[in-house]
């Protein structure tokens, strides 16, 4: 009884064109056949999204720095996978010749027996000790030389740390959610629907793979301009977009083995709802026109 049904008839006040029913103004707020780019690309084959949001963020630099240094794993992370990859072999290039050095002024002291002739000796025996395939030194206990406990203790400490680092970002990129979110095939095309004297926004997806997804939820956003009685702008504000199937009311959960048809219902709070228009409300509404 307190639900409040989106008009089916507005007045329109200097509309383009003849068409002045609910439709019309649905249509434009839409906007069903304007050209320009979309917030949310299609760009995968079937229509689908890449999962990518035209979005630059503008933030100072000094910003940036300080807000990705707090946190470099996640920085590090969310690099493309040829950066990654350079970066971990970096960092066991830098940790090999470091400890080189220490391994060269090791055996040119002449006191941990290590019998070194040149350089690369110290660099052979340093990837040795960070990869711990065994030793080729003629003295395992290198003439009880304390300094050559100390290297290998401190260069076996910084190999494990590489490798515990290394095997988490490789882990986690391989398990990305958003990689198995691809085999979701969402409608190229939503309709809307006029059911029992209200209309309906509707779509389908379905899960393309046999393995299917366990707990699968959905959730539906609206991104609109917002002007308000100031006449300021917002532009692209989000709106959550209540769905009738699956209910929202239990979570949202949907089955997605077979093509699963989900309804967002166009009432007065729908964000899909155009604003009146007329002498009290003109110049007080919402500009609904988004993609």
């Amino acid at each position: 009884a307190s639900r409040k049904r989106c008009p089916p008839t507005l007045p329109m006040q200097g509309a383009r064109g003849d068409d002045e029913s609910w439709a019309g103004v649905l249509r434009s707020t839409l906007g069903m056949g304007a050209v320009g780019p979309r917030l949310v690309d299609r760009s995968f084959p079937f229509g689908q999204s890449r999962g990518r949001l035209r979005i630059r963020r503008d933030i100072p630099r000094y910003v940036k720095h300080f807000i990705f240094t707090r946190d470099l794993f996640h920085s590090i992370l969310n690099l493309p996978t040829h950066i990654v990859m350079c970066i971990i072999f970096s960092c066991f290039i830098t940790a090999i010749l470091i400890w080189s050095g220490f391994w060269w002024a090791a055996g040119s002291a002449q006191d941990c027996n290590l019998n070194m002739t040149s350089y690369w000796n110290a660099l052979y025996l340093s990837v040795e000790t960070i990869s711990t395939i065994g030793y080729g030194v003629p003295d395992v206990y290198y003439n009880h030389c304390p300094r050559a406990f100390f290297i290998i203790l401190s260069e076996y400490f910084v190999g494990i740390s590489l490798d515990a680092v290394c095997l988490g970002l490789i882990f986690t990129r391989l398990m990305r959610a958003f990689r198995r979110s691809r085999s979701v095939l969402m409608s190229d095309k939503a309709v809307v629907v006029r059911i029992r004297g209200q209309y309906h926004l509707l779509f389908q997806a379905v899960e393309a793979r046999k393995h299917q997804l366990v707990e699968a939820h959905v959730r539906c956003y609206a991104f609109r301009h917002v002007r308000g009685a100031s006449g300021a702008a917002a532009f692209f504000q989000p709106f959550y977009m209540k769905l009738q199937h699956p209910s929202d009311d239990l979570g949202g959960p949907i089955i997605l083995n077979v093509p699963a048809v989900i309804v967002h219902r166009i009432d007065a709070w729908s964000p899909l709802c155009p604003p009146r228009t007329g002498p009290r409300t003109e110049g007080l509404g919402v500009s609904n026109s988004f993609r």
